[in-house]
Parts: C-alpha cells; sequence; structure tokens
C-alpha cells in the first residue's frame, strides 16, 4: 500500500529531492516514483526501501530512576507491539502488549534490583531498544 506524500514540479533537472518528514516509526519505509509526463502518461519507478534509524526514536526518563519510568516515543506507534524488560544477563523480567498510538508508557520499576536493564518494543515492523539504570 502507497501514500502519497507530496510532488515536485519538473524545472528540467538531472536531479531532484524531497524529505519524507512524516516517516512512521517503523524500521523499512518503501518509496517509489510516480514520474508524470506532461501529456498525463506516468510510470513508476521500482520500489526502494530506506532503513530508518529507530534510535532515539523514544526517550526514557528518568534514568537512572528509583521508581518509574517514562517511554515517550517522539513518533506514535503506528501498530501492536510487545514491550520487554531484560537484565544484563538477557532474562526477561517484564513482557506486556502495547497497543497502536501509544505516546508514552509508565512503567513501575522499584520492584527491580539496582543495575541496568534493557527495554526492547518489537511488532512486525518495529524494534526499538534503549536502556536504563535501576539505583537505590
Amino acid at each position: 500500500h502507497f501514500s502519497f506524500i507530496g510532488s515536485i514540479a519538473a524545472q528540467n533537472k538531472s536531479s531532484y529531492s524531497f524529505i519524507d518528514n512524516n516517516t512512521p516509526a517503523i524500521n523499512t519505509v518503501y518509496y517509489r516514483l510516480k514520474m508524470m509526463d506532461i501529456d498525463g502518461r506516468f510510470t513508476y519507478s521500482k520500489i526502494v526501501p530506506v532503513r530508518l534509524n529507530l534510535r532515539n526514536a523514544v526517550v526514557l526518563s528518568p534514568n537512572p530512576a528509583k521508581e518509574n519510568i517514562t517511554l515517550a516515543f517522539k513518533k506514535p506507534l503506528v501498530e501492536n507491539a510487545r514491550l520487554k524488560i531484560m537484565d544484563v544477563a538477557g532474562k526477561e523480567l517484564y513482557n506486556v502488549a502495547v497497543a497502536a498510538n501509544q505516546s508514552n508508557i509508565s512503567l513501575r520499576v522499584n520492584q527491580f534490583p539496582s543495575g541496568r536493564y534493557f527495554v526492547s518494543i518489537v511488532s512486525a515492523h518495529t524494534n526499538i531498544n534503549e536502556s536504563f539504570v535501576v539505583i537505590r
């Protein structure tokens, strides 16, 4: 499924550029160009995947934490996901479903001992990883 994101008028150039300021919070976005002639005929370019860097897609605070942490997404999740918290040994300590369109999640971390923990938010098209520290 492709959606219209913008257009550029022909200017008899050999190259053009366009910035998509509304990319969703997913790992890979697929683009194709619709190239239209003056008479209205058009062709599509080949489909090009663009892998997005989702590092910093969420701000986790406070960090370090004692009682609670808040995950603030820069863009709401576009699909349902799973949120997991693991310790440094990789042991899963927390696993919860997260609904699409979430932009903030608050979690209690006061039951965890002092140390570093890893948060993973995973869906079919998203894989966001961050870490936080619990202090006592």
